[in-house]
């Protein structure tokens, strides 16, 4: 039986549910609330005949398509399980075709939409505009890279709960603690037939009941993520997930500490799998390029290229020559590496990076900062050089003193080459020889913001400076920045 119809009967029972004689399923909405799983949207739509004419050229996808959505998930490390969910999350929001689509009619005279997926398209054998529960699941495992004999494919639910069965992978509802990535069996008629499957997201608790949260295909026609008590009759079993990391996907780490010029100690940690074949005796060693030389004045010239910023921009810059050894002889990895360049006694720090090779230009490499980490994946070890980009202004203010403004940035902020900071100074209408009352009001009102932000009384400020500062580019257009700068 067509497991959207078997949820008709699902429906005669709702009596019996709602008079508390069978737990009922919950739903997850986004919010965290769950709502009573009791009126289908899938039986609504089928009391409507008129579905219009399908398009069967409509919301067509190809292999192309299918990687493309997977564009911005990261695999590599993760247990099997990790990667499942990963895929999964990635392909939430999805929905089968509105316009292309085909019309099922069955014995009782009701008629039933089905849209093309993906996920029946990827699986093949004609099966664009079947249920596609499984197919979704199949989808992500593969794509997920998990091998078969750890959890096997299918497209239909009851064999694959009987392949599960033969491979000793299949758990009973009640009986089993489910984990992040297993594949949980539902029966909606509780007939001992599995009508459904998803994928166990999470465990969790709510008013002291133990829920699961899914990650679904064709629960609705589109992908969700829902949530249900654990005893829940309607769940009838598992699938049991690897939870193990793939061996040739299993990290090594190796670090050591560095003291700068400065006086600031800095840690370097490398993380690599297998096929960067790094010895087990590797060792990392750093050496400083010192500001002064013409070596170091080279390199940061360079890097001002390569970032596109003015000439003497390049604030706090460090030239690091990072190598692996083994054995006392330099190598290079086969295959890339993460870095971590850890400020161990200073505050959080963002940096862009850049690195120097012997055959290639300055290549700038994709970066991240939090805390006082930037990480960073390289194919080869050099020199590596750690920069801000720098803007000041200096201005002298109504009370004698000249304030210097400095703001430091990386490449994350999106400022532009050549821009500039603009600040000027909001006087109260006592100091201001050209006063308005505009002016005059909007000083009061900084003032009294000010004050209440700091959490003093209103009038206690005894001495207050106000600068409307802000970074303007070549135009004198201000430029709204895209990550946070440090002032």
């Amino acid at each position: 039986m067509n497991e959207k119809l078997k949820r008709i009967i699902v429906l005669l029972l709702t009596a019996v549910l709602v008079a508390g004689m069978l737990p009922l399923p919950a739903v997850a909405s986004d919010a965290g609330g769950f709502v009573s799983n009791v009126i289908d949207p899938l039986l609504q739509e089928n009391e409507e005949e008129d579905f219009g004419e399908p398009d069967p050229s409509a919301d067509l996808e190809t292999e192309e398509d299918y990687i493309a959505s997977l564009k911005d998930v990261r695999l590599k490390g993760l247990p099997y399980n990790e990667k499942l969910i990963a895929v999964a999350e990635t392909q939430l929001g999805y929905s089968e075709s509105e316009n292309n689509f085909i019309v099922r009619e069955y014995e009782n005279g009701q008629k039933e939409k089905a849209g093309y997926t993906r996920y029946g398209a990827w699986y093949g054998h004609g099966f664009e505009y079947e249920d596609w529960c499984a197919m979704f699941i199949s989808f992500c495992l593969n794509y997920a890279k998990v091998p078969v004999d750890l959890m096997p494919q299918d497209s239909g639910v009851i064999t694959w709960m009987h392949k599960l069965q033969n491979m000793d992978l299949y758990r009973y509802g009640r009986e089993y603690l489910p984990k992040s990535g297993d594949l949980v069996f539902f029966d909606y008629d509780l007939d001992g037939q599995g009508d459904h499957v998803g994928i166990v997201n999470s465990v969790f608790m709510k008013d002291d009941v133990e829920m699961i949260e899914t990650i679904e295909g064709n629960h609705t026609r589109t992908v969700e993520k829902f949530a249900y008590p654990r005893q829940s009759l309607e769940i009838m079993g598992y699938g049991v997930m690897s939870s193990e990391v793939p061996e040739d996907e299993q990290e090594t780490q190796i670090f050591t500490d560095f003291l700068s010029v400065d006086g600031s100690t800095y840690r370097v940690t490398m993380t690599y799998t297998p096929d960067a074949q790094i010895p087990e005796n590797a060792e990392i060693r750093v050496s400083e390029i010192l500001p002064g030389t013409e070596e170091y004045a080279a390199y940061v010239g360079e890097t001002e290229g390569a970032l596109g910023m003015d000439e003497g921009t390049a604030g706090d810059a460090k030239v690091l020559d990072i190598c692996i050894f083994a054995d006392d002889v330099e190598i290079q990895p086969a295959a890339p590496i993460s870095v971590e360049v850890t400020l161990l006694d200073q505050g959080a720090e963002a940096w862009n990076v850049v690195h120097f090779s012997e055959e290639e230009a300055p290549q700038v490499l994709e970066s991240s900062s939090e805390g006082d980490v930037v990480t960073f994946e390289t194919e080869g070890f050099s020199i590596f050089v750690f920069t801000k980009a720098v803007i000041e202004k200096t201005l002298d203010a109504s009370d004698g003193n000249t304030y210097k403004i400095t703001v430091t940035y990386d490449s994350s902020a999106g400022i532009p080459d050549g821009a500039t900071l603009a600040a000027e100074e909001i006087l109260p209408a006592s100091e201001s020889a050209e006063c308005n009352t505009d002016t005059a009001l909007l000083y009061e009102e900084y003032v009294m913001k000010a004050e209440e932000a700091l959490g003093l009384e209103a009038g206690s400020a005894s001495y207050i400076r106000l600068f409307d500062i802000k970074i303007v580019d070549r135009n004198g257009d201000k430029v709204e920045i895209s990550a946070p700068v440090d002032v």
